[in-house]
């Protein structure tokens, strides 16, 4: 008790003293309900409070018809027992399992075998002779079947689909588990459905095999630097909070015992209404919806939630100092504490962490990055509702120590506290604000994730916008006051080093048996969902020459005009059709532009300046494009355009400055090398489509690289706009007006020079099956499978999308239901025909999975078997093509996507948006036609399989009964 009063006493004396936003009370037409809005609300949000305490937040946005929905539960690792950490995400993957009237094809009998598995469950928890657990896991394992037998696997996700849901997912997180889905606006009442049966009494079936899903991610934690890293500052922060003495996976003791009593017992105390949000974004009316989710979540009883306290932290004296072992690059991570939610010390850290760094302008950007003494840096912060906390981090420049990183990112926070920085880049800060603001209102995602931030911080939504006025009144001091105040010597620094980390236990697999997972079967509670109607809504496709306008500028540079009619923001590409394929020196000019500056201005004070127009540009040179950007608001677009062609045209040579950037470069090949995302799924499977030589290795060499002169990329940046080109362009002002701005203000030669010709890469024809074997350190296995396919072809688009939506597309597609639910095989894993991004190259057949070492063989010989023979079930193949038809009916490809989705559509050959191709076909496509399609692309293809393993963990001959095996070195993978 004396904690709580405690905190309450610190929090409150940290408030945030608000301006005071208007809250008004209304009642809906047929005043039932009451909903309070709050004035000058650029969201228009709508707050109600149910009979049963349920809060619901409603935010129209027009824009298409689409729905960004987020249920979420007040209940966060924090808030797992010690005992049994991990738990609160332990329920949120048994949320998608079912209830008694869905998941199940007779839960009378399924519940007399659920009971046993509960307390079978419970003596295994409390049991340590490992002979008598494995005696218990073995009558688990074997009642666990029988009860399959009973149960629907992944109807949840077969809902969701069907209804055309889109990212379907959910999380855990400290302090809120999350559920989401995206779905069509006419969908509301079939989704609220599926939602009230899901919350009103879910069934925790099939769990053994989800366990061993949960296994693999925390495996996956394991093999990831960035989350050890993540653990040890959150351990360092906060050594009497749950926030750092328990993490939301959990811990391994505490995972291989898990009680599905507890886990019951955690949904009774916290999955109540007057504990949860329904949190809806997109396009509804407020007035109907609240009646339907009335209807569907009121059966749900309110009741007392329990209460959280904590030991305030403590603060320390001196640093907290820890070290992280991995194969990854090294880096310095430095973290601060601070206040939490809805406290005045709260938006302060707003400012100070983009002063510090914002991409463009802050200490860091300016002083470490773009002066090229660290070779990365940045800062970010998090707010919590208990307390905020802020990491600073850095990556060595070559020959650089650890510590030194460390001394230049404190060094700018010495800056921040002695005021070592203009007053002007608040106001920069402000203006860019500002602009952030009006994308946040565009997005119903970022909407819905924003409102639902606010509920689980139990902060008023008045209070949020007043703050975003009360942040324009910030000053120097304030921020130099805080700064002092806060930046002291209680801070955690992890130092993370490239080694071998010998204190990794993973989770060992246990033995399961393949479960049945009754794919052919349905619910009627399901059945219900898929007949019931909906008012139905026209898809709409992009009609090229109507929607976009097309101008020459002179010396016909093409401009492709699109009128922005929602606000002020503009973005403008100029597009060149080449790229390193092309010249392998484009990639480094693109990069070099950031560090060079003008006969007028500094490189810092370039950035600088773009800063205060609230303004972005970049460069960014593919395999075979080149692409400019610049975006802002639109009463800067003259000025923004103009500091750029200035830059453009009239950049320095500096050759200190790329010779940095050389060494830099080298760096960051060599932390490229240590990442096994970039390493498996670019490197390796470049490799296998196109061989030694292919498009992602298509580099200078790093002697190339020393070779280079600042005059000579000097003179290419320049010339850049003199190889033809187009202009997209995406804003509110008229086009005659921008055609003559551009005509004065983008100069280009008479006569546009035609692009160098391209390296002729061509896919390889495997003749006989292959495996690719690169060794890592790490936990788990990652097996890609490659094959080339036919040429491209826009007559392919529906069947691919429908079979790619039936067989490894999802939750609910084939090969996860088979891998994943049925034979605990793996977390991540799907298949699919991969569609070309270049019109000459053909589609490729490719699968995943990614699975623990010692189950490699077992993984690799099921997705061998779905690769060589689909299993065929009408009911899931009439689902994938009701959800794909909904799915289409309600996207709406808008604002700057339109010009991206054209641009795409003329490097493929198209005319017009295939997304009408497959709408007017997927209907008359059947089951035959998938059989079809697998069977000639899928069934006896010659595969490359690229894997990514440790050789202490894997059996690397065993590999040779897939294929002929080649080791491939970081040298031939990467061409450096």
């Amino acid at each position: 008790m004396k904690t709580i009063i405690l905190t309450a006493i610190i929090l409150s004396a940290m408030t945030l003293e608000a301006t005071a936003q208007k809250t008004t009370t209304q009642t809906s037409p047929d005043h039932k309900y009451t909903y309070t809005t709050v004035e000058n609300d650029p969201l228009g949000v709508r707050f109600y409070t149910l009979a049963n305490g349920l809060t619901v937040i409603l935010s129209v946005n027009k824009a298409e018809p689409r729905i960004q929905t987020f249920i979420a539960v007040k209940a966060g690792s924090k808030n797992d027992p010690a005992d049994h950490t991990g738990l609160a995400h332990y329920l949120e993957h048994m949320m998608f399992k079912g209830t008694d009237k869905y998941g199940t094809k007779d839960f009378a009998t399924e519940k007399v075998y659920l009971d046993q598995i509960d307390q079978l469950y419970e003596e295994y928890n409390h049991t340590t002779d490992e002979a008598k657990r494995t005696e218990i896991y073995k009558k688990i394992d074997s009642v666990s079947g029988i009860a399959a037998h009973y149960a629907i696997a992944n109807e949840y996700d077969k809902m969701a689909t069907s209804i055309g849901a889109t990212g379907t997912n959910a999380f855990t997180s400290v302090e809120e588990t999350v559920y989401i889905n995206n779905i069509p606006s006419n969908q509301v009442e079939n989704w609220l459905t599926i939602e009230g049966e899901r919350f009103r009494s879910p069934v925790f079936r099939i769990f053994h095999t989800e366990l061993e899903a949960v296994y693999e991610e925390k495996n996956r934690g394991l093999d990831n630097d960035d989350v050890k890293v993540d653990e040890a500052l959150m351990s360092g922060l906060f050594q009497h909070h749950p926030y750092g003495t328990q993490t939301t996976i959990g811990t391994i003791e505490h995972l291989k015992n898990p009680s599905l009593k507890a886990i019951k017992e955690y949904y009774k105390q916290y999955y109540v209404p007057n504990n949860m949000a329904v949190i809806m974004a997109g396009d509804f009316d407020p007035d109907q919806t609240i009646a339907l989710v009335d209807k569907y979540f009121a059966q749900l009883p309110s009741k007392p939630v329990p209460g959280f306290s904590f030991t305030p932290e403590t603060e320390k004296s001196q640093p907290t100092i820890k070290t992280v072992i991995g194969p990854k690059a090294e880096e310095v991570d430095i973290a601060f504490r601070f206040p939490g939610a809805g406290t005045h010390d709260a938006m302060m850290l707003r400012i100070t962490n983009s002063l510090l760094y914002n991409h463009k302008a802050g200490l860091i950007d300016i002083n470490l990055v773009k002066s090229q003494k660290l070779l990365d840096a940045s800062a970010y912060q998090e707010t919590f509702k208990d307390y905020s906390y802020q990491v600073i981090s850095g990556e060595p420049v070559p020959d650089q120590k650890l510590e030194d990183v460390k001394d230049l990112l404190m060094s700018q926070v010495e800056k921040l506290k002695k005021g070592d920085f203009d007053e002007s880049l608040i106001t920069a800060i402000i203006n860019n604000m500002k602009l952030d603001e009006i994308q946040k209102q565009e997005n119903s995602g970022t909407r819905a994730f924003i409102l639902m931030n606010a509920f689980v911080t139990g902060r008023h939504w008045a209070d949020v916008i007043a703050e975003n006025q009360n942040i324009k009144k910030v000053t120097k001091q304030e921020v130099v006051d805080f700064a002092n105040k806060w930046y002291k010597n209680d801070y955690v620094i992890v130092y993370k080093r490239i080694g071998e980390d010998k204190n990794i236990i993973k989770v060992q697999k246990p033995p399961i048996t393949q479960v049945t997972i009754n794919r052919n079967d349905i619910s009627p509670f399901a059945q219900s969902i898929l007949n019931a109607a909906a008012k139905p809504i026209q898809p709409v496709f992009l009609d090229y020459k109507k929607q976009i306008q097309e101008v020459d500028l002179n010396h016909k540079v093409p401009l492709y005009y699109l009128k922005n009619t929602e606000n002020e923001r503009f973005t403008m590409y100029y597009f060149l059709d080449m790229g390193k394929d092309n010249d392998t020196r484009l990639p480094m000019a693109a990069s070099y532009l950031q560090f060079v500056g003008t006969d007028k201005y500094t490189a810092d004070q370039v950035s600088e300046a773009f800063y205060k127009l609230a303004a972005s540009f970049g460069v960014s040179a593919g395999m075979d494009r080149t692409y400019i950007y610049l975006s802002g608001l639109q009463e800067n677009f003259e000025a923004t355009l103009s500091l750029f062609e200035e830059l453009l045209h009239h950049a320095k040579p500096d050759q200190k400055a790329l010779d940095a950037l050389i060494s830099n470069t080298i760096q960051e090949r060599e932390n490229q090398k240590k990442d096994k995302n970039v390493i498996l799924n670019r490197g390796m499977v470049f490799y296998a489509k196109y061989g030694p030589k292919n498009p992602f290795n298509n580099n200078l060499s790093n002697e190339e690289l020393k070779k280079l002169k600042a005059e000579d990329m000097v003179a290419y940046i320049k010339e850049l706009t003199s190889f033809k080109h187009k202009v997209y362009y995406y804003g509110p002002e008229k086009a005659d007006n921008i055609s003559a701005i551009l005509d004065q203000k983008h100069k280009t030669p008479d006569v546009l020079k035609d692009y160098p010709a391209a390296y002729p890469f061509a896919a390889q024809n495997n003749t006989e099956n292959k495996v690719y074997f690169t060794d890592y350190d790490m936990v788990q296995a990652n097996i890609y499978w490659v094959a080339k396919a036919d040429p491209y072809s826009v007559k392919e688009l529906p069947t691919t999308s429908l079979f790619n939506e039936y067989f490894g597309g999802g939750m609910g597609s084939i090969v996860f239901q088979t891998l994943r639910e049925s034979k605990a095989l793996a977390y991540s894993t799907t298949s699919r025909y991969e569609t070309p991004s270049r019109r000459n190259d053909p589609f490729f057949t490719t699968a995943f999975i990614q699975t623990q070492a010692d189950k490699l063989n077992e993984a690799i010989t099921g997705m061998n078997d779905l690769l060589q023979t689909m299993p065929e079930t009408d009911v899931l193949m009439e689902n994938a093509q009701r959800g794909l038809k909904s799915q289409l009916e309600a996207q709406r490809i808008i604002r700057n996507d339109i010009l991206m989705n054209f641009d795409q559509a003329q490097r493929m050959g198209n005319d017009h948006d295939v997304r009408k191709d497959i709408y007017d076909n997927i209907g008359k496509l059947g089951m035959k036609d998938l059989e079809k399609f697998h069977k000639e692309n899928f069934e006896d293809k010659k595969y490359t399989y690229c894997v990514l393993a440790s050789k202490q963990k894997i059996n690397v001959a065993d590999l040779s009964k897939y294929g002929k095996v080649e080791e491939l070195s970081l040298e031939q993978i990467f061409g450096y």
